[in-house]
């Protein structure tokens, strides 16, 4: 399956995506959710103060895109510390307004996870709680061009 995700690997940077986060702890920064590498994560700040839960991100991906769903890779270092359960993800145009578009749980465990969304919609901005992670934004149009 092809989607914006693989899309970013080999060419973000050049596309412009970006991510914002509500903190992070040293060495492990937010890009580090959207780098493709397993071995990297974002992770939220820990020392020399724990930041409390809800953590947040918002992912710019610098146009529009039809968007239709969402996944995530656990930490794959054999630490469950920061997995994602209880998540909403939601979705603007503009960071401004913003829908709703998933309120869902995640098993605890390391295995891939995905929200499809109901419908596809045009986005450029995507907005989730996610301490640590290796995400994808997947992409209608990618997955109509599959062959």
């Amino acid at each position: 399956m092809h989607t914006l995700w693989q899309l970013l690997l080999a060419s973000g940077a050049a596309l412009g995506i970006t991510i914002t986060v509500d903190s992070f702890e040293a060495g492990n920064p937010g890009p580090n959710a959207i780098n493709g590498n397993i071995n990297k994560f974002w992770e939220t700040e820990y020392s020399p103060v724990l930041v409390p839960l809800p953590h947040w991100e918002i992912i710019d991906l610098g146009q529009s895109e039809l968007i239709n769903g969402f996944s995530y890779l656990p930490r794959q270092d054999g630490s469950s510390n920061g997995n994602i359960g209880l998540h909403t993800i939601e979705l603007s145009l503009d960071n401004t307004t913003w829908t709703l578009v998933a309120n869902a749980t995640f098993i605890d465990d390391r295995s891939s996870k995905q929200t499809g969304f109901p419908n596809a919609m045009p986005v450029m901005f995507a907005s989730l709680p996610t301490p640590r992670l290796e995400i994808e934004v997947l992409g209608q149009a990618q997955l109509n061009s599959e062959s």
